[in-house]
């Protein structure tokens, strides 16, 4: 019989959960894919077809002359969800006899059924990031957020799908396109040089395990180029990548001739009741950039409403009519970390920039127009 014992903090507690969202459920074609969470030795590991995650614990988890399994041991969702159903700080004994897992915990047992053996579970290799640089946890996380919404939400096109990360070596880029918009963060970086693409899962799960963590995190590609790997701490989340040829940003993503700067809640204020109103979400809002002042116009075929804010401008901006999507603006401004922006425009039908800062970072929201009727 095999053993081990540890205590349940509630970093582990968090990072088994995160664990346990990546198992896969039943095995996929060209790959089987284990349907439970491996411990083994000071460390726990989870594994599906586009990422892996692994998690070493620490000496407060499995005490200082710990019980260790020698051989690696495929904990089953059932097992988990008995550890997670444990308090924290709770002491747990996990035991295996052949392919059945007892979980004792305050005295009370449960059993489950391991359907795979630790042979089917695929090899994860190490990962060396000694003097990689690093970036601070709740700065990337907001990165992630202020960029994530833009990504495409059906996949006729995999590579828009995913969230783009590229570092030139001294700046490291993060945006998100889906063809109608782009979010993109900038901010000062020093490592090597790379260019990333993730798949969405990777992005939700990295949301998940940022959003509790403190620290910082380091950005490795490995497996020869073909994954990427994101270091927080004990956590490693490694993922496949998606592959493609980039859209270049530079002739999109450029000063535009005018530029008026407006504070970001009277305008969401403004869009949400065109929300309320709107019959058609493809409808577009009209909004009218002036030096002095910006008007929000929809035109419906049962409801009308228009309501403007103050704006101050160069003295060089000028008038001009946009279409935009509303849902698209509304969006793009909840997204925008700073209360002002600058909107950044040329004509009626060039892409609209939304510039804003956010402490050493550079934010660029951009909106591709609709096209007005006719009056």
């Amino acid at each position: 019989m095999e053993k081990m014992i540890f205590t349940l903090t509630e970093q582990m507690k968090d990072a088994i959960q995160l664990l346990q969202r990546t198992v896969t459920v039943k095995k996929i074609s060209g790959g089987v894919y284990p349907e439970g969470v491996l411990f083994y030795k000071d460390n726990l590991a989870a594994i599906s077809s586009d990422l892996s995650i692994t998690y070493k614990l620490t000496s407060e988890e499995t005490g200082f002359v710990p019980q260790l399994f020698e051989k690696k041991i495929i904990v089953p969702i059932k097992g988990l969800q008995l550890i997670l159903d444990s308090a924290e700080n709770s002491e747990i004994t996990l035991s295996v006899e052949k392919n059945i897992l007892s979980v004792k915990k305050n005295n009370k047992r449960g059993v489950a059924q391991i359907a795979l053996t630790n042979e089917e579970f695929p090899e994860i290799p190490k990962l060396d990031v000694a003097g990689k640089d690093a970036i601070p946890v709740k700065e990337f996380l907001r990165a992630i957020k202020t960029t994530s919404y833009a990504m495409a939400k059906n996949g006729s096109k995999p590579l828009l799908t995913g969230m783009h990360m590229i570092s030139d070596g001294k700046t490291l880029t993060i945006y998100a396109i889906d063809g109608f918009r782009i979010s993109l963060w900038t901010q000062p970086y020093v490592s090597e040089k790379f260019t990333i693409s993730i798949p969405a899962k990777t992005v939700d799960k990295l949301t998940s395990a940022l959003s509790k963590a403190s620290g910082d995190l380091t950005v490795v590609r490995c497996n020869g180029g073909r994954q990427a790997a994101f270091v927080i701490g004990k956590l490693v989340i490694r993922t496949h990548l998606l592959h493609g040829d980039l859209i270049d940003l530079s002739t999109i993503v450029k000063e535009k001739k005018s530029e008026v700067e407006v504070e970001k809640l009277p305008c969401l204020s403004i869009l949400k009741t065109v929300s309320m109103l709107q019959e058609d979400r493809k409808n577009p809002v009209r909004v009218s950039l002036a030096n002095d002042k910006i008007v929000f116009n929809y035109r419906g075929a049962n409801s009308q409403y228009e309501d403007e804010c103050a704006v101050s401008a160069a003295e060089s901006a000028e008038s001009v009519m946009i279409g935009l999507n509303n849902s698209y603006l509304q969006e793009t401004l909840n997204a925008c970390p700073a209360d002002s922006l600058k909107v950044q425009y040329d004509g009626a039908l060039s892409p609209v920039l939304f510039r804003s800062k956010s402490e050493q970072a550079e934010i660029v929201q951009v909106v591709v127009p609709m096209r007005l009727a006719a009056e």
